[in-house]
């Protein structure tokens, strides 16, 4: 993931021919279009979503604690999860 739009994805401002290795410029996965900085600028993009996640899990410890098993629902939008001690 380039870390902005800036020359050479925002790692480095020397030339793009002494890098060790090259920079994706161009289409839709290029420096441009796909990097960090317009990443947190989307309320909707997977590393908010991400960062939210880490979140709640640093504000609830319990998620990771004990052991804890999936259980079958009869409705494919839900997951179920049961967690039992610490």
């Amino acid at each position: 993931m380039q870390w902005s739009d800036a020359l050479n994805g925002g790692f480095s401002t020397a030339s793009s021919d002494v890098l060790s290795r090259p920079v994706i410029k161009e289409g839709e996965y290029g420096y441009k279009q796909v990097n960090v900085a317009n990443q947190q600028r989307d309320p909707n993009s997977l590393i908010n979503w991400m960062e939210h996640i880490i979140r709640i899990r640093k504000q609830f410890p319990e998620f990771g604690c004990g052991k804890w098993q999936i259980l079958e629902t009869d409705q494919p939008c839900v997951w179920s999860l049961l967690r039992v001690g610490r």
